[in-house]
């Protein structure tokens, strides 16, 4: 079960964006998509900073604790098309190169994954 009450501002609006557009059109998306996104539900506009606490709530409380692929790693920089530099937990020490490596494939492990079976428990 997760506790949307412990999650950053938006959390929930991030998770739903990636599970139902990211995820199932098999795509990577910016954080300014996100953001509008989360702007749209929420009623007012998101600065896509405001995207990184709920992305870190996401890696470390539902896809570490469930042991899930880091669906937070669809979410990349519109400039450089990777993600911000936290998209690893803590305890993953890589280099530049080993750190695209584990993007890559950590990408490919988010989209094959059947989502559709861990449902989150409000």
């Amino acid at each position: 079960m997760i506790d949307w009450r412990r999650s950053p501002k938006n959390t929930r609006e991030v998770w739903e964006y990636l599970k139902n557009e990211a995820v199932k059109k098999m795509r990577v998306v910016t954080y300014s998509e996100v953001a509008e996104y989360v702007g749209d539900k929420v009623g007012h506009e998101i600065a896509p900073i405001s995207i990184a606490q709920p992305l870190g709530f996401i890696r470390d409380e539902i896809c570490k604790k469930h042991n899930l692929p880091l669906i937070n790693v669809l979410v990349v920089n519109k400039n450089t098309s990777f993600p911000g530099e936290s998209f690893l937990p803590n305890e993953i020490e890589a280099d530049c190169y080993f750190r695209k490596r584990i993007w890559r494939l950590t990408v490919v492990e988010v989209f094959l994954y059947p989502w559709e079976t861990f449902v989150v428990n409000d």
